[in-house]
């Protein structure tokens, strides 16, 4: 993964966060590594469940209940977050669980840790009103983020005012649920901006809200790209979001990575899909690619929703997923694999190898046996 000329401001490394859930674990997240440019954007993409969210999550320490994470390192800026982690939390070596040495002296080891990115990182949590005190009015929630700071509430008006609220005094004697979602989200992103953080992660931040607010958020997030010292991560189920604001992308299905490109590629492969469909030809979904087959059905699926079409995902049901407990994870969806085309010896290695990711082009990977290097 290449870093801009200034270097890498976050990065992780094989983290990984299983939850025992009823006696099975979880994989949330599972061995994944990235990397946010110092001054510049990562975009983490995927449906719901892809474990986009839980990655940052977890190192962050904001998991509930066990930490979760039980191997890995992740570094912002020179301190590892994670550092001794396997002193206080690992797998059971019997595989069913998790074997808690001191769960309680691993939360304040971290919490020390964590407590030095206050006002260095902001997260702007996709649900604004879970985020949000309801019982405080919003210019509570700034006076607890700059005081003393004696100009608090002027610095608050204009953090609200640059977010496109035209009276940012009703909007500061507010309570959450006086706001609209819309709102909400621009009251969190204002909040979240409010102390210039090194690393903003914005997740899922236009995801339910009007088409006004959607605007103004996204207005706002491009201005600050525009900073050299501001880094962001972009996590979203929607590509157009990602291709407006990042630059390196990374594609999550069930806890892992299957494909890291640049924005250029995404849009590169969108018009060709865009180009088979004016053509009136089949995108060939059973064809081995340059790209991974699940990043080719995120973009059909966000032309679809586009064009006000059902979105219809043929791989079989629920049960057929979760079935498929060695091999490529995905293979239960895939269309190469449901195919015909498909040469039998990689077949075969999809049901038995899960695929790692290897290169296959300037700041490229990708994680399918079908697609040649």
């Amino acid at each position: 993964m290449a870093a801009t000329a200034l270097g890498t401001l976050f990065r992780g490394r094989g983290v990984r966060t299983w939850f025992d859930a009823r006696g099975e674990l979880l994989r949330a997240v599972d061995g994944v590594d990235f990397e946010v440019p110092r001054g510049g954007a990562l975009g983490v993409v995927g449906e719901s469940g892809s474990g986009k969210t839980q990655l940052f999550l977890s190192v962050l320490g904001l998991t509930s209940g066990l930490p979760g994470i039980v191997a890995g390192t992740a570094e912002f800026d020179g301190l590892d977050l994670l550092e001794g982690i396997e002193d206080f939390i690992r797998l059971d070596p019997s595989g069913r669980g998790f074997e808690a040495l001191d769960t309680g002296g691993w939360r304040r080891r971290h919490q020390s840790r964590t407590k030095r990115l206050e006002s260095r990182v902001s997260l702007l949590f996709q649900e604004p009103r879970s985020a949000l005190l309801p019982y405080w009015t919003v210019q509570k929630h700034f006076k607890a983020v700059l005081a003393p700071a004696p100009d608090w509430r002027a610095r608050a008006e204009a953090a609200i005012g640059e977010l496109g609220f035209v009276d940012p005094g009703r909007v500061l004697g507010a309570l959450p649920e006086e706001l609209s979602g819309g709102e909400a989200q621009r009251v969190m992103l204002a909040l979240s901006m409010v102390l210039h953080p090194d690393l903003l992660i914005a997740d899922e931040p236009t995801t339910a809200v009007d088409a006004v607010s959607q605007t103004l958020i996204l207005d706002r997030l491009v201005a600050m790209r525009r900073d050299p010292d501001f880094s962001l991560v972009i996590i979203s189920h929607d590509l157009a979001v990602v291709k407006l604001l990042a630059g390196p992308v990374m594609v999550m299905f069930r806890g892992r990575v299957v494909e890291r490109l640049h924005v250029d590629d995404v849009r590169g492969l969108e018009s060709e899909l865009t180009l088979a469909d004016e053509a009136g030809s089949a995108p060939e979904d059973d064809r081995p690619h340059h790209h991974h087959p699940y990043t080719r059905e995120l973009l059909l699926s966000q032309a679809s929703r586009a064009a006000g079409l059902p979105i219809v995902v043929d791989g079989g049901g629920h049960g057929e997923l979760e079935a498929v407990s060695s091999g490529c994870r995905y293979r239960g969806r895939c269309q190469l694999f449901r195919g015909t085309t498909l040469d039998p010896a990689v077949r075969t290695r999809c049901e038995s190898d899960e695929p790692e990711l290897r290169e296959i082009g300037p700041d490229r990977s990708i994680a399918c046996w079908a697609v040649a290097p």
